[in-house]
């Protein structure tokens, strides 16, 4: 069997190359291997910018539409009576503001509610349920009487004494005298209307606004208590909103509690929803404004869920929903859902429009929530207003080529959507127009929750030779300028691994590096002098079948005077055989790489999880888990460390006429018999015990155990003194063992002009090689 051999020039081979040749040349070598996973999808949105030409938040945005200015809060009230222990029949109340009577100044017959009161006309209401003092009557209406609504707006209503009149717009004459006067301001003077006593009401969802109040009025004769608890579907006595451990998570600040205790059996339970974040059923980063959504994962980040449930009897329970308001009495900033449609060959697109409450309500940011196709830089549509916290036609928003306000103050600014191309097969995942980043997307099995991986590479922004590489399971892109390098504005922007802190990324530094800096995993692909001044190359050697073709050594090379002077070198663990006999993708993910380099007689195979590493404490090995962890990452579980943990290093070294540090464990001593100098005085070792031979099933790292990976048989390592004492070796000179067993050096750590085992001054050239088998 033999290796296949392959070489891409950068740039064809001319010198005067450029970042983008260099991603060009990658993109190809990567091509050819088949590592482009995935499907490929043009027209991706992936973020929107202000008029001013911004993305983020407070930038610009208002210049779009003019404020809204803030809500006062409402209060929401309703009678919770148990219904055995089956449910909770919860009745809502409507409390009366104003009302107008058909008196000798109107006859509009109007009752006005404190908010919106959700009614639909022929709906039954139940005015004053079991009072019978008529001084908080309306004149002309009975008290603990079922009337029907008639809608006016939706605030105000009138009444109908039955379905039908309510059908046919006959009101019930409210009429004047009674202790009220015409249009009278009535405050809680009166009695109140409520949802008619039926089963229609149990166990029903609650709808408020973010800074609303709710008083739960409670009867609870079940035998347990009535509970408000958060991110659950049942009750749970360590998810209580009153508990302070729960709120870090789904409130704002600590100051976010109940007025009264989070159980009661019988009286008034208040929550007062100021500080507590909107419900949310759509998975999310820690940050809500940030989306993950192209894969599935079993972490609920971004979810909020609000219910009240009985602590003794399961079926007793419902959801509260908190959905967005501009309210002046909220400490959270809302933000409003709206799914653009499709049209013709662009699809729908979600998005989330944010609103300021510090600052009354003004357009705050807009960011994208799913992954679209078919678009362009700048199409045109407009989000209406009473979609999201504002009006319609006045409070409109509008997109397309991005253009700043006609005047101060004019609030008609254009928004706009900036595109990216999701590529596989020929291309990588995302690459920069300009060489600056690329991501390369590996489908190590399709059918595995973690069977994806995604690796970064970014071209140092300060020289011309130094390549940065990171990797992830998730590559986010959305909300970032990613490709549009035009506008780019930092590394962050280009886009950045996503997932669980801890898990999956660190809580920081989880990007493409590109500046001058030594804790992010990098390596040199050229000359440090005027490296462009020379051609440049990328060597792949790759295993072939029935050995694992996803195996290949990719190396950069450049030809100087004349000889191929290798530079970076590396392998992408790819494929579901790398750690099958070890992990399981449903549970970790791959994400490490080995690097390959020399030292003095020795060939140094690095297993790394690539990434920051810095200091001392500061890792993705670090152990226990923490905020700079990477502890989902299949390697983790060798490299744990308190202290360092940067790489497995496998240390290939010469045992001829070597000194052999025995205390350095990460050196690995070949076995090695010659009979013409194992002698002494006479006695030789007999001549049959003499061995000589290329090494192969290398572990990928010697002291992982058990080991997740050996390196197909063609790939050797083969220690070496030869004579004369000049022999160099160069990637792609040939060894030869025999007619039927030659190699091809992919990489040499050698001296030169040694003291070999004949004693013969400069006289020998020894090392060791890596090897590729050619025949």
């Amino acid at each position: 069997m033999a290796i296949l051999r392959s070489v891409v020039d950068v740039n064809n081979g001319n010198t005067g190359w450029t970042n983008t040749d260099v991603m060009d040349a990658l993109e190809t070598v990567f091509a050819n291997l088949g590592f482009h996973g995935g499907s490929a999808v043009s027209g991706v949105p992936v973020t929107v910018v202000s008029p001013t030409g911004e993305r983020g938040f407070n930038l610009g945005w208002n210049t779009a539409v003019q404020d809204r200015g803030n809500l006062s809060y409402r209060v929401w009230q309703y009678d919770v009576i148990s219904q055995g222990t089956s449910a909770y029949r919860m009745l809502k109340k409507n409390i009366i503001a104003t009302y107008t009577s058909g008196g000798p100044n109107s006859d509009t017959d109007e009752i006005t509610f404190s908010w919106m009161h959700g009614l639909t006309t022929g709906d039954p209401i139940h005015w004053g349920p079991g009072e019978s003092d008529n001084n908080k009557n309306l004149n002309g209406l009975t008290l603990d009487t079922v009337y029907y609504v008639i809608v006016v707006d939706s605030t105000k209503i009138k009444l109908a004494a039955n379905a039908v009149d309510a059908g046919n717009g006959v009101a019930i004459d409210l009429l004047y005298g009674n202790i009220w006067s015409d249009s009278a301001a009535l405050g809680s003077s009166l009695s109140y209307f409520r949802d008619i006593d039926d089963a229609q009401f149990d166990n029903r969802t609650i709808e408020i606004g973010t800074g609303d109040q709710i008083k739960f009025n409670v009867t609870d004769t079940s035998g347990g208590d009535f509970s408000l608890c958060g991110g659950t579907d049942n009750y749970d006595a360590a998810k209580l909103l009153n508990d302070s451990t729960f709120r870090t998570s789904y409130a704002t600040t600590s100051s976010a509690s109940l007025a009264s205790t989070s159980n009661i059996t019988s009286g008034e339970l208040n929550w007062q929803a100021y500080y507590w974040k909107q419900t949310e059923d759509e998975r999310s980063l820690p940050d809500e404004r940030i989306p993950l959504v192209y894969r599935s994962i079993t972490d609920n980040y971004g979810i909020k869920k609000y219910i009240y449930a009985n602590d003794t009897h399961a079926g007793m329970k419902g959801e509260i929903r908190v959905n967005p308001r501009a309210s002046s009495n909220s400490g959270w900033d809302p933000y409003w859902k709206y799914t653009v449609p499709a049209n013709g060959g662009r699809s729908e697109l979600k998005l989330r429009v944010y609103r300021d409450v510090s600052q009354s309500s003004e357009l705050e940011g807009i960011t994208i929530h799913s992954v679209g196709s078919g678009w362009t830089n700048g199409d045109t549509f407009t989000i209406p207003g009473d979609q999201v916290g504002g009006q319609t036609p006045s409070d409109d928003i509008n997109f397309g080529t991005r253009t700043p306000e006609s005047s101060t103050g004019a609030n008609d600014g254009v928004c706009q959507i900036y595109i990216t191309n999701l590529g596989a097969g020929s291309n990588f995942y995302q690459k920069s127009d300009d060489g600056r980043f690329a991501v390369l997307k590996v489908v190590n099995d399709a059918a595995k929750d973690y069977g994806t991986s995604y690796y970064g590479f970014g071209t140092a922004n300060y020289n011309s030779n130094t390549m940065y590489i990171n990797s992830g399971n998730h590559w986010n892109y959305l909300n970032r300028f990613g490709t549009n390098s035009g506008i780019l504005n930092g590394t962050t922007e280009y886009g950045y691994f996503g997932g669980a802190p801890g898990l999956d990324r660190r809580n920081s530094q989880n990007y493409i590096n590109r500046d001058s800096n030594s804790s992010f995993t990098r390596f040199t692909y050229a000359s440090s002098s005027t490296p462009t001044a020379y051609p440049l190359s990328i060597r792949v050697y790759r295993a072939q079948a029935p050995q694992d073709t996803n195996f290949a050594v990719i190396q950069f090379t450049q030809t100087i005077n004349g000889s191929i002077i290798p530079y970076g070198q590396f392998t992408i663990h790819n494929g579901a055989t790398f750690g099958s006999n070890v992990w399981d993708l449903d549970n970790v993910y791959i994400g490490s790489i080995t690097q390959y380099s020399t030292t003095t007689r020795a060939i140094d195979m690095s297993y790394i999880s690539p990434g920051y590493y810095a200091g001392s404490t500061d890792r993705p090995t670090e152990e226990p888990a923490n905020t700079y962890s990477k502890s989902r990452e299949a390697s983790y579980g060798y490299m744990r460390d308190t202290n360092y943990g940067t790489n497995f290093l496998s240390r290939y070294k010469c045992n001829i006429d070597t000194d052999n540090e025995e205390t350095t464990s990460n050196e690995i001593m070949t076995y090695y018999r010659n009979s013409t100098y194992d002698q002494y005085n006479g006695n030789s070792v007999n001549p049959a015990a003499d061995y000589y031979k290329p090494i192969k099933g290398i572990p990928v790292a010697h002291n992982m155990v058990p080991c997740p990976y050996y390196l197909p048989d063609d790939f050797v390592m083969l220690q070496f003194s030869t004579t004369p004492g000049a022999t160099v070796f160069r990637p792609g000179d040939t060894v030869t063992v025999s007619a039927s067993e030659i190699y091809e050096v992919v990489l040499a750590g050698y001296q030169t002009s040694q003291n070999g085992l004949d004693n013969v001054d400069n006289n020998s050239s020894m090392g060791m090689l890596f090897l590729a088998r050619t025949t």
